[in-house]
């Protein structure tokens, strides 16, 4: 959520749920390239490998575990586990017919990651905070952002994690908290302690 303007969530989040209407297979997971009211519609099918883009499953199981994340969603994670073991068979036996699928099955298997900064908008540790946080290639993980001058109340009300983070709030100086498994670590308080924090993960 680059912006982290969370219209740009609500309108993924809905796109999402169309998707997942629309395309989901209540079988045996995954997505359909096709809706079942598609006319004329004689085999619904599913891509079965990435070429020069990704698949739609690829794709969408990316989104699936980011929205997870994000809102605090718990059934977006399981429709990522369920889209890549839809395809587990040519994952196990062909894996490079998956290359882009393969960072959502580490991210199924380990967890996602929520690296959320509390700290006001225009703020320079704030921003420092941000500089250090993006300089680093960071793999299944989501960046968030809690401004106290400016709550967010829908994606407070949608993630629990999100609210963890917000009452760590003291004293009005920015910090940055990491979250795993949908639970907060201490507060980071300055540059230097981030900087450790990252290097390890």
């Amino acid at each position: 959520m680059s912006t982290f303007e969370s219209e740009y969530l609500q309108w993924a989040d809905s796109l999402q749920k169309t998707q997942l209407n629309l395309f989901w297979d209540q079988t045996v997971g995954g997505f359909f390239r096709a809706s079942a009211d598609t006319a004329n519609l004689i085999l619904r099918l599913k891509d079965d490998s990435d070429s020069a883009e990704p698949t739609a499953n690829s794709i969408l199981s990316c989104n699936l575990l980011k929205l997870g994340s994000l809102l605090g969603d718990r059934s977006y994670d399981e429709k990522a586990v369920e889209t890549c073991q839809a395809f587990g068979e040519t994952l196990q036996s062909h894996p490079w017919a998956f290359p882009a699928m393969l960072s959502s099955i580490a991210g199924c298997l380990d967890g996602m990651r929520e690296i959320i900064v509390v700290g006001r908008d225009g703020d320079r540790l704030t921003q420092k905070y941000f500089q250090c946080i993006f300089s680093r290639p960071l793999v299944n993980t989501v960046v968030m952002h809690v401004d106290p001058d400016a709550p967010d109340t829908w994606l407070q009300e949608r993630n629990e994690t999100f609210q963890q983070a917000y009452k760590m709030e003291a004293g009005g100086r920015a910090y940055v908290t990491i979250c795993e498994g949908y639970t907060c670590g201490l507060p980071i308080r300055d540059i230097a302690a981030l900087e450790d924090a990252l290097k390890n993960l």
